[in-house]
């Protein structure tokens, strides 16, 4: 079953994804759980990666990325200068 790939990813309690490993085998659990279980290991990962985003505006966020973006800029406009000097484009 595809669900024990993110089980195998996400779940910290080893023992426990074995334990439903061993149920679904054996026919006393199905995916309907499996995915139930799923969800709220996910998103207790999540939540703390949530809370730190209530922290920060929108417009610190649109900031950030506006000054990545210029950065990167400039390193790309460097970066096609020197191709375009290594392939005789002067252009």
């Amino acid at each position: 079953n595809p669900l024990f790939i993110y089980f195998d990813a996400f779940a910290p309690d080893k023992a426990e994804v074995e334990e439903y490993r061993r149920q679904y085998r054996a026919g006393k659990v199905g995916d309907v759980v499996l995915k139930k279980r799923l969800a709220v290991i996910i998103n207790e990962m999540l939540d703390p990666i949530r809370e730190r985003r209530k922290k920060f505006s929108k417009e610190l966020a649109v900031e950030a990325i506006r000054y990545g973006t210029k950065a990167t800029n400039v390193v790309a406009d460097e970066t096609l200068d020197r191709v375009k000097s290594a392939m005789g484009l002067f252009i």
